[in-house]
């Protein structure tokens, strides 16, 4: 009789005690714009990478993974490196590869034709500050193909769906992205956790990503990766790396760099801030100018506000990173590509 009793407390005090399921945690909602998130290093301590001669880039994932394991790649290097690194010239390449029919083009060729784009550009961008007449090239975006991280995948997927429309957007240029790739990472070697891009369905570097893609015209956003994750000496150095990279294999690339796109109001911490993002930037218009490559201002033109923070009518994500774009955001930044590059809307 005693034991049963026992038996009856005991089941009795189980009873009254709380489940094992742990805290309830209040569920985030998602606007139903929000792509996918970057997992950005912002650790106090410098993250560096190696770069070295040897390494191989790497290219962004396809729409099929638009919901990939997100994996950041971080190695070290001693500051002797990264200065020796950082003191190689980049070199733009002087023929075209051997396999094209072609007449080889020299280095001048290819540096008079970059003048000549930029040139054009450059009134189409002082055109879109004037309200003067655009010089019309409606072709302009077919062979273009965009290099990014998951801001510019909230780009792709907002010009496909205006695509499955039948609008015209951004004619019929591809993309080459994959969350959290940089400037730095990519510089790794391609495996199978890398964060390189595939282009139909084969995982590789960025360069052979753009040749097999037969890119004419590349436009790269990366950096939101770099600076909030890497020292100012290692990123500075990437940005030289890749682009070298990406004209040794493609000598006839025209190379467009888009500036780093702002935080939203409140979602700055440690290096992940909208300073570094404007040191980054004032970067690689510099780079540009002395390269031969276009800087174009999607930051100053599009995307902040006048306090410098992201518009909060262009983030689709203000409950996470505040860096994500939402429909609006990516309308108006294809509906400035457009202007500026093709003359069109």
């Amino acid at each position: 009789m005693k034991k049963w009793i026992a038996f009856f407390i005991t089941a009795l005090l189980l009873a009254a005690l709380p489940s094992c399921g742990g805290t309830t945690v209040q569920e985030t909602t998602v606007p139903e714009d929000y792509y996918t998130v970057v997992d950005i290093l912002t650790t106090a301590e410098e993250t560096q990478i190696i770069l070295s001669e040897e390494t191989e880039v790497s290219a962004p994932e396809t729409d099929a993974q638009t919901s990939e394991r997100i994996v950041p790649t971080t190695q070290t290097i001693t500051e002797s490196e990264a200065s020796a690194e950082e003191s190689t010239p980049v070199e733009t390449p002087t023929t075209a590869p051997a396999e094209s029919t072609n007449a080889p083009t020299t280095r001048a060729e290819s540096t008079s034709a970059r003048r000549s784009l930029l040139d054009r550009i450059k009134e189409n961008i002082d055109a879109a500050k004037s309200s003067a007449p655009y010089r019309q090239d409606k072709a302009f975006f077919n062979d273009a193909v965009f290099v990014g991280d998951s801001v510019t995948m909230g780009l792709r997927s907002y010009t496909n769906a205006q695509r499955n429309k039948g609008s015209d957007c951004l004619g019929t240029a591809q993309f080459l992205c994959v969350g959290s790739m940089s400037y730095t990472n990519v510089l790794g070697a391609v495996t199978s956790e890398s964060l390189h891009p595939t282009y139909k369905g084969q995982k590789m570097t960025v360069e052979d990503g753009l040749k097999s893609a037969g890119a004419g015209k590349v436009f790269i956003m990366l950096g939101m990766n770099d600076f909030s994750a890497y020292s100012e000496n290692v990123w500075k150095n990437s940005v030289k790396t890749l682009i070298s990279r990406i004209r040794e294999k493609n000598p006839d690339i025209q190379v467009f760099i888009q500036s780093v796109t702002p935080i939203v109001d409140g979602k700055e911490h440690g290096r992940f801030s909208n300073e570094n993002i404007r040191v980054f930037n004032d970067y690689l218009r510099t780079f540009c100018e002395e390269n031969d490559c276009i800087y174009v201002d999607v930051n100053g033109e599009v995307m902040a506000d006048e306090t410098g923070h992201l518009k909060k009518a262009y983030c689709g994500d203000l409950g996470a990173m505040g860096i994500h774009m939402s429909n609006a955001g990516s309308s108006a930044w294809a509906d400035y590509l457009m202007r500026t590059f093709c003359g069109t809307e």
